[in-house]
Formats: C-alpha cells, structure tokens, sequence
C-alpha cells in the first residue's frame, strides 16, 4: 500500500477571486516497507528534507492523495519513522535522479506518481 503526500501554498483549494485551483507540490511517497520518496525541485531551492521543513513552517497545507490534512508532525513521522521490512527500509537504486537521503528517505528528482 502506497499514499502520496502533497503541499499547497494556501490554505484554500481554489482562489476566491478567480476560482481557479491552486498548484500543488508533490512531497512524495510512503510505500510500505521502502524509504520515503522524497520529491525535490532544484529550480524552486527545494533540495532535502530541510528545505521542505522550512516551507511548511512559513505557510500553506500538507494533504495526502486522498484530501485529508496531514499536519507538520504526522508528516515528519510518515518520512522519519518508516516501518521496515526485516528492520530495513528498501531503498530505491540512486541514479537517474535518485539519491539516498540523509536518513529513512531517497531524494527524488523527477515526477512520479
């Protein structure tokens, strides 16, 4: 079982002026049993998990593939204490735009779903 994990800069789902649907980012993947799919974007300074703590803290919304809100603690929890198979996450193969992080992650950086 997989859930992807997504941030948004407002509160809000859509803008109240025009009605258009905010963007979103992807954060990532939570796969039983394998290290956390981080997702990175080198072109917005989006390079580890530090960077991704600090936007959290300035603004906007975690929510999961499914809608529901995810706060800054869950998240942390989901990327940092990974349940692991035989006492071991899997880690994905590094190159091709993934390396291993710094801890219980892999830093991802290319779309995937």
């Amino acid at each position: 079982m997989s859930t992807n994990f997504y941030w948004r800069e407002h509160d809000e789902l859509v803008c109240p002026c025009c009605k258009r649907e905010y963007e979103c980012l992807h954060i990532g993947k939570s796969s039983v049993g394998w290290a956390f799919q981080l997702r990175i974007y080198p072109d917005q300074n989006i390079n580890s998990l530090e960077d991704w703590i600090k936007l959290w803290c300035k603004s906007g919304q975690i929510f999961n593939e499914y809608g529901e809100s995810v706060c800054n603690t869950d998240m942390l929890s989901t990327i940092m204490a990974r349940p692991a198979v035989a006492g071991q996450a899997i880690r994905h193969a590094e190159g091709s735009g993934v390396e291993c992080g710094q801890g219980t992650w892999d830093l991802v950086s290319y779309e995937f779903s």
